[in-house]
């Protein structure tokens, strides 16, 4: 997807002065969306396989899902935590 946004991106002021590329980038723009719908439903069919229970600590479960990546960006980790447990 981010190869398609790129260049729809890049083309947009362009297209607001010529008609042909303006199509183009709708095209692109479609192209874009149906890629991610793809990609969502096979997130979706990949996810029906985890194990359904319900998370009592979702600061657990987040710490643990985000393990790897938390020395990265402990501002984004801590904007998760307190997404997801409103604290």
């Amino acid at each position: 997807m981010q190869p398609l946004r790129a260049l729809r991106m890049q083309w947009k002021a362009a297209a607001s002065e010529d008609a042909g590329l303006d199509d183009l980038r709708e095209q692109v723009k479609a192209l874009e969306m149906e890629a991610e719908r793809h990609l969502l439903l096979r997130l979706e069919r990949v996810a029906q396989s985890w194990p359904q229970y319900e998370v009592t600590d979702s600061t657990a479960w987040l710490e643990g899902v985000a393990a790897g990546a938390a020395h990265l960006n402990r501002d984004a980790l801590h904007q998760l935590r307190v997404a997801a447990t409103g604290t």
